[in-house]
């Protein structure tokens, strides 16, 4: 792992969950289905899934914007 991280040039102090977070949260912003991202993940509960990376997908607060415009 260290290895991949240093070709990566990436922080040694690098984890593999920040590398695990920063997937999920790019699979998020570019609109995969959080089923999907549950199931690459893992998470057994899909509340864990919308607590960590719902709010990132495109689109999440726009329903507030039907209640001004």
């Amino acid at each position: 792992f260290k290895h991949l991280i240093k070709q990566a040039k990436l922080s040694s102090d690098t984890t593999w969950l920040e590398l695990r977070r920063t997937f999920g949260s790019q699979l998020a912003q570019r609109g995969v289905s959080l089923y999907k991202i549950q199931h690459w993940l893992g998470h057994s509960d899909p509340r864990i899934t919308m607590e960590h990376y719902a709010h990132l997908q495109p689109g999440f607060d726009e329903d507030i914007n039907k209640l001004f415009f």
